[in-house]
C-alpha cells in the first residue's frame, strides 16, 4: 500500500522529476467505470480485438462518469502528492481496446444530440453511410481530445503549470 510513497520520497530525495505511467481503461473496482464497459464496438458484439485478455476493462470518454474515475486516479497518484514530489505530467497510454472508439446506444445518442441530427444514429446506419461514419469519428476524437484536455487542466488546477525545465528532467 506504500509503494507509491515511497517511491516518491526515493525521487525527491535524488532530485527526480515524476512522470506517472497510467494504462487507464477505467476504474476495476466493483463500481468501477472499467467494469461496466459502457463502450461497444461497431460491428460486433463480444470484443474489440482477438485480444480478449486486454479486453477485461475498458472506458468510454464521452460517457459522463469517465472524466470524474480519471480525475480521482489523478487525484490518488499526483494530486494528494503534489507537494511531496515534482511531478511534470501524466502518460497516458492505451493498450488495446482500453479507451476505445464507442458505438453504445447511449454514446450513439449523444453523437445525434452533439451534433443536432435529423434522425437518430445507429451502428447500421454508420456501416452504411460513409459520409456519417466520417462525422461519427470526427465526433468522437474530438470527445477524446476534450477528455485529455479536460485532465490537463484538471491536474494544471491542482498542481500549476507542468514546467519542463526542472534541472532533473536533463539528468
Amino acid at each position: 500500500p506504500e509503494r507509491w510513497e515511497k517511491t516518491l520520497e526515493m525521487l525527491k530525495k535524488y532530485d527526480l522529476s515524476v512522470l506517472p505511467y497510467y494504462e487507464y481503461a477505467g476504474s476495476v473496482g466493483t463500481e468501477g467505470v472499467g467494469l461496466k464497459k459502457h463502450a461497444r464496438p461497431l460491428s460486433r458484439d463480444d470484443s474489440y480485438t482477438h485480444v480478449w485478455w486486454a479486453e477485461r476493462f475498458y472506458a468510454d470518454v464521452t460517457h459522463p462518469d469517465t472524466l470524474p474515475d480519471a480525475q480521482k486516479v489523478l487525484e490518488a497518484t499526483i494530486v494528494r502528492y503534489k507537494d511531496d514530489a515534482h511531478f511534470i505530467g501524466a502518460w497516458f497510454r492505451t493498450r488495446n481496446s482500453h479507451i476505445p472508439m464507442s458505438f453504445s446506444d447511449d454514446t450513439l445518442a449523444r453523437f445525434t444530440q452533439e451534433c443536432r441530427l435529423d434522425e437518430p444514429a445507429t451502428r447500421e446506419k454508420l456501416l452504411a453511410d460513409q459520409s456519417l461514419l466520417n462525422q461519427y469519428y470526427r465526433w468522437w476524437f474530438d470527445q477524446r481530445k476534450a477528455f485529455l484536455v479536460a485532465l490537463r487542466d484538471y491536474l494544471r488546477a491542482d498542481i500549476g503549470e507542468i514546467v519542463i525545465d526542472h534541472p532533473a528532467v536533463y539528468r
